[in-house]
């Protein structure tokens, strides 16, 4: 049994050809958008957020934003390195120097 599949012909104005437009060259897929779009909104509307949307949503994006940066703070290789001696300052002195040693001889091999 075969069945028709009905396909419904929406209008889309000059705001909704905008809309793809910029995600286009943006090079985001549109689909992925709208669903991201839809999450945020009805997540806004489940904490009482009524009226203008899109300042919402540049508001949670500048405060997730703020977020992912103190999370994902990285620092330099030899300042780790730097660190993690001063860490270990209270060991003994041939600990301290076979950690520099083998520190050395790492750093060496790691740049090449």
């Amino acid at each position: 049994m075969k069945t028709k599949i009905q396909r419904k012909k929406i209008a889309i104005g000059r705001e909704e050809v905008a809309a793809l437009t910029i995600l286009k060259k943006c090079g985001v897929n549109v689909l992925e958008a709208a669903q991201v779009a839809s999450a945020v909104i009805a997540r806004l509307r489940q904490n009482g957020c009524v009226g203008d949307y899109s300042l919402a949503c540049a508001a949670v994006v500048d405060e997730g934003l703020k977020v992912m940066a103190t999370r994902e703070k990285t620092v330099p290789f030899e300042e780790a390195v730097r660190m993690s001696l001063a860490a270990r300052a209270d060991r003994r002195p041939t600990t301290l120097r076979d950690l520099c040693g083998i520190l050395r001889r790492e750093c060496c091999a790691w740049r090449g």
